[in-house]
């Protein structure tokens, strides 16, 4: 409450009743309550009320020098920030006579409310979204198995660092009940994700989680190269280029014949020695006989 020596700001600047009765009253009353209808200020309605405001600048309405003041200084840096649209909707507010201010702020405040929502809503649906798409786990790992059927050529000549890798079930596997077979993208097997991290993968890839793969390096110089790979599980709902579900991963590719035979070179190298070894042992023998 004002001090008995200080006038009352809304009562010298509000438009009273005789002064709605003036032209530039009506006027000033009409267009407040045109831009105000929506519950807030457009850039281009600021630039209607500040024209209106500079026609009228010889009115004797303390409401015009009130509203004057405020426009300019809100406008002073060329842009006009939310706050500053809700301080100047304030400002029409208290000009306004009493029984017309309160719908304007009932406008005001339901407008207030409905944006707060919103925001609590894109904020929510920002929240669930990152939620969705990021991972429920990661792991990076050495491929195992890498040495069988074939697969040291099948690395050789078609992983490289930096290529997709797809995640598999083998739920066939008899050796383990959680094997994860590791497919490149011409469907191809390289070997299987280790027995301790395909049991945490498992579980998540039979309830329809989507995963994205692709290998970090391959490790040369020992037996047999091998790929070291990096692997994402995302939910079934994950929007990610490089998520993708069982469906989509390549069907299963048999090796070349080229490939399938040298995979076991050094198994039939020892079976052709044996062969070798026995024709010269009974070569030898019918010749003993033959004497």
């Amino acid at each position: 409450m004002a001090e008995p020596d200080q006038p009352d700001r809304t009562r010298r600047t509000s438009i009273t009743r005789m002064q709605r009765q003036t032209a530039a009253g009506a006027e000033l009353i009409s267009l407040c309550q045109t831009i105000t209808e929506d519950g807030h200020l457009a850039d281009q309605e600021i630039a209607a009320l500040r024209q209106w405001l500079d026609q009228n600048r010889g009115s004797d309405l303390p409401a015009v020098a009130f509203l004057s003041e405020t426009v300019e200084r809100i406008l002073a840096d060329g842009k006009v920030t939310t706050e500053e649209q809700q301080e100047l909707y304030r400002a029409i507010e208290t000009v306004l006579p009493p029984d017309i201010r309160v719908s304007v702020r009932g406008t005001r405040v339901a407008g207030e409310r409905a944006a707060k929502e919103s925001a609590r809503l894109e904020k929510q649906a920002q929240q669930e979204e990152r939620a969705r798409n990021s991972p429920v786990g990661s792991w990076d790992f050495m491929v195992a198995g890498v040495r069988h059927e074939g697969r040291p050529e099948i690395i050789q000549r078609f992983a490289r660092p930096g290529r997709i890798a797809y995640l598999v079930r083998d739920r066939g596997n008899p050796y383990s009940r959680s094997a994860v077979e590791v497919r490149l993208p011409n469907g191809m097997q390289v070997g299987y994700v280790p027995e301790e991290h395909a049991r945490e993968m498992a579980p998540l890839l039979d309830s329809g989680h989507k995963h994205g793969a692709h290998i970090k390096k391959i490790l040369v110089g020992g037996r047999s190269p091998i790929p070291i790979v990096v692997a994402s599980l995302y939910s079934a709902e994950a929007d990610r280029p490089e998520a993708v579900s069982e469906q989509q991963v390549p069907q299963a590719q048999h090796p070349p014949p080229l490939i399938a035979a040298t995979g076991s070179s050094a198994r039939r190298g020892c079976l052709l020695l044996l062969m070798l070894l026995a024709a010269l042992v009974g070569g030898a023998a019918w010749a003993i006989v033959a004497r």
